[in-house]
């Protein structure tokens, strides 16, 4: 009987032991005060130059944002290196520069140069994430790292639906020097969507990782509980103000294209070798894509006979499971605003900064009910459905996020186990509203249609 009682004892010293612990290690963050992370931007009438060195006197007017906390490793203590943030803008651009010391640059790692590299596994790096809307539920997320490498992300529902699909127009330039490292960051403001009004206040954080030891700090902190989705709850602070009279950019921006070719057949017209004739077919193609600025939140846009050719080709996969394999969009005239229409965490998982990937087997944490690869998808014998016409409305009216899409695709014969078949022409539907309610909550609905011509 003593010993049973010892060893209750013993668990329930040691289960209050493991919770204080336990208490203890999501505690590191205190209370946050929202009033101390503020940045008030300041506009310039001349713009940095872009060199990655923040030594142009347009610098020394922006406010400097330091005190970076760590996530990781030591979660609620100050960065062990420091870092100091500036922001500026002007008619066109708004303007980040980061200043990043460190007392061993020969250990700075900056190995990845191409566009939407892994960013996060090899190198030191440091990023931005913004919130142009008043309900900051949705943001734009930029990494460079010292060479001024790009990679970018659209985040829906604080962090609940990432697309690193999505390519921005921006630039970066990056520079390794006796005092560590920098970067400038310039964003034009045609990149984002923002509400039509004199004063924009957005939703800002900042970040920085340190490769060789694993330190994540942030600006405004996060615990460890939130993950790397934490950085995009905007309700526990960071504001940008101060950006008055800036516009999202054209109304209407038309963008048409011709192909010309030739397709020769050379033909024998004499025993000769080389009397020769050559018949030519010409090929052609138009086409074009327009974007309309309904609103500064809602945008619509519009293609005849999009040209996908230049797209950037999918991976080559051996695939022994009996699952098809999705690869991710990459077409340009999907991507834009194709968040309102997941219902869960895309394709492209960036975990703690990094990740993603060019493809992704079925399921996942959300369904799927809308996939818009299957537009114009490639048939059996490798053909591809032409699509002829399109149009796309994304936005938001008032809290309701909408997008709506509508696709018309070409009758296309194709070779299937070496039967002719015929994919008919056919028209796509897509409809998905979500309206915010509560703090951080949604309710929405999605509906999708297909409507094929019959065949004969």
């Amino acid at each position: 009987m003593g010993m049973v009682l010892f060893r209750m004892v013993y668990c329930l010293l040691f289960g209050l032991l493991l919770l204080g612990s336990t208490r203890n290690s999501l505690s590191q963050i205190g209370p946050i005060n929202a009033a101390d992370f503020n940045v008030d931007v300041v506009k310039v009438d001349t713009p940095p130059r872009m060199d990655g060195i923040l030594d142009d006197p347009v610098w020394k007017q922006a406010q400097m944002v330091t005190n970076l906390l760590q996530h990781e490793p030591a979660e609620g203590e100050p960065a062990t290196l420091k870092t100091e943030i500036r922001v500026l803008y002007d008619e066109d651009k708004i303007y980040f520069g980061f200043m990043c010391y460190d007392p061993e640059p020969d250990k700075i790692n900056a190995r990845e140069l191409k566009r939407d590299g892994q960013l996060w596994q090899r190198n030191d790096m440091v990023s931005v994430a913004v919130a142009t809307f008043e309900d900051m539920r949705d943001a734009y997320y930029f990494q460079t790292n010292p060479q001024g490498a790009r990679r970018d992300m659209l985040v829906g529902q604080e962090g609940a639906n990432l697309n690193g699909d999505w390519n921005a127009i921006w630039e970066a330039k990056g520079s390794i020097h006796d005092l560590g490292w920098s970067v400038e960051i310039a964003i034009p403001f045609k990149s984002f969507r923002f509400p039509n009004k004199e004063e924009q206040i957005w939703g800002v954080n900042f970040s920085r990782h340190i490769l060789r030891t694993r330190e994540d700090a942030y600006w405004v902190p996060i615990s460890r509980k939130d993950g790397f989705q934490g950085m995009f709850k905007f309700g526990k602070g960071g504001r940008l103000r101060g950006l008055r009279n800036i516009k999202p950019g054209r109304s209407v921006e038309v963008l048409p294209y011709t192909v010309l070719g030739s397709l020769g057949e050379r033909q024998t017209i004499s025993t000769t070798p080389v009397a020769t004739d050559l018949d030519f077919d010409m090929l052609r193609d138009l086409g074009g894509d327009v974007k309309w600025g309904i609103t500064s939140n809602l945008t619509g846009d519009f293609t005849i006979n999009p040209d996908f050719a230049q797209i950037e080709a999918d991976d080559q996969i051996i695939n022994l499971t009996r699952f098809e394999f999705q690869f991710n969009e990459k077409r340009p005239f999907f991507l834009e605003g194709s968040d309102i229409f997941n219902l869960g965490r895309s394709s492209s998982q960036f975990g703690g900064g990094g990740g993603g990937g060019g493809r992704r087997p079925p399921g996942g944490n959300m369904p799927q009910l809308f996939f818009s690869r299957r537009i114009g998808r490639q048939l059996a014998d490798g053909t591809r459905v032409p699509v002829d016409l399109g149009t796309k409305i994304t936005g938001k009216v008032g809290g309701t996020n909408l997008g709506y899409l509508n696709m018309q695709t070409r009758e296309t014969a194709f070779i299937d186990d070496g039967l002719l078949e015929i994919e008919p022409e056919t028209n796509w539907h897509a409809l998905r509203l979500r309206h915010g309610i509560l703090n951080r909550s949604s309710i929405g609905v999605i509906g999708t249609f297909k409507e094929p011509e019959s065949t004969p």
